[in-house]
């Protein structure tokens, strides 16, 4: 999870489409989905991760489907929702 997490805030903090407060948010996010992959045994904790990945899944909907953070979101957020388990 910890590799998954790192190529996320690679693409989030290389990506030259994404507006620097969008990648705030964004990396916040995925600060977020770290904090959950530590605590799975905590129901309330899965909603919290299902909330992250909804919101990076909504940031890169406007971005050019060539875009880095688009790329990696298609690729990861997937591992990482069957590996929060949500």
């Amino acid at each position: 999870m910890v590799k998954i997490n790192m190529e996320l805030q690679e693409a989030i903090e290389t990506d030259t489409e994404l507006p620097q407060k969008g990648k705030e948010s964004a990396l916040e996010q995925v600060k977020t989905l770290a904090e959950v992959a530590q605590n799975l045994e905590q129901p309330e904790k899965k909603t919290i991760g299902q909330q992250a990945v909804t919101f990076l899944k909504g940031a890169v909907s406007f971005l050019p489907d060539t875009a880095k953070l688009a790329e990696a979101c298609t690729k990861l957020l997937p591992m990482i929702t069957k590996l929060l388990g949500i």
